[in-house]
Parts: structure tokens; sequence; C-alpha cells
């Protein structure tokens, strides 16, 4: 609610809408770095439990296969 506000002012005064736009830009920036350091951090985990979903599926698989059940 409180953008809009400004963005309605904004229209009215040029120098406030350069102010909301530099505000934007530096939203956008600081969601690129927290969505880029999430990234970094759960995709590596995301991708080792994965691989181990895998490792264990194929062991199971191959352990019903020797015992023959």
């Amino acid at each position: 609610m409180h953008d809009v506000e400004l963005n309605e002012f904004a229209d009215a005064n040029p120098k406030l809408e350069s102010r909301v736009r530099l505000e934007d830009e530096k939203y956008r920036q600081c969601e690129r770095q927290v969505v880029r350091k999430l990234d970094l951090t759960l995709l590596p985990m995301l991708w080792i439990l994965y691989v181990f979903n895998y490792l264990d599926r194929n062991n199971i698989a191959y352990v019903l296969f020797r015992c023959k059940i």
C-alpha cells in the first residue's frame, strides 16, 4: 500500500518519481542478491539429497534382486 501512495505522489512530483524508480531498482538488486544466495545455499544440498535418494533406490533394488524375494 505504501508503494501505491508513493507512485501516486510520483506522478505529481517529478523529483519524487526519480526517487521511487531508484528505490525500485535497489529493491530489485537486493532481491536478486537474496535469490542468488538462497540458490547457492540450497541447490547443492538438494543435489546431494537427490544423489542419496538415487543410490538408496538402486541399493534396495540390488538387494532384492540378489535375495530373490
